[in-house]
């Protein structure tokens, strides 16, 4: 099973996440990973057998991370006591994602809005490492400033009306 985070994906849903064979993290998206949250009301005695007791599901969260990303306890036990906020890129960095992707990859690839278009677009310029500065820049060259279709003339994208290719 293909899990796809899309958005935030935090505290208990984390793990959630963790059981897919393949996880995919949305580059804006973000998974936060914590100790085990609870809320007490007693004595000292009290408070020290809550965290005795909350110990172990702090234990088996940090196994699911470190099955998942191969990195060692340490480090993971040192995120999980900082809550630890990683965006899409980080994740795959890290292991907890295998892939990063853009959300118009994940969406209906019969979509032919002209919103659609331009992420599909951006998204297969991305794949050939074309920064997202260019990639603007020639969205901006092809948009032109004219509220109308394309001029035709030779070699150029005169096909292309101008309203598929201005974002909303």
């Amino acid at each position: 099973m293909t899990v796809k985070i899309l958005g935030l994906v935090a505290s208990a849903a984390s793990i959630i996440a963790m059981s897919g064979d393949e996880i995919q993290i949305g580059r804006s998206a973000f998974l936060m990973i914590h100790n085990t949250w609870g809320m007490a009301v007693g004595h000292r005695h009290d408070f020290a057998d809550i965290a005795e007791k909350m110990t172990p599901f702090d234990f088996a969260m940090r196994d699911v991370y470190v099955a998942r990303t191969g990195m060692d306890e340490k480090t993971i036990t040192a995120m999980m006591d900082n809550e630890t906020w990683i965006n899409g890129g980080e994740a795959v960095e890290k292991g907890f994602a295998a892939d990063a992707f853009l959300p118009a990859d994940s969406t209906q690839q019969d979509n032919d809005s002209p919103t659609a278009a331009l992420r599909k677009l951006d998204a297969l310029l991305e794949k050939t490492n074309t920064p997202r500065a260019e990639r603007r820049r020639l969205f901006k060259a092809l948009r032109g400033d004219m509220p109308s279709a394309i001029t035709p003339s030779h070699g150029t994208l005169s096909a292309i009306p101008l309203m598929f290719l201005r974002r909303p």
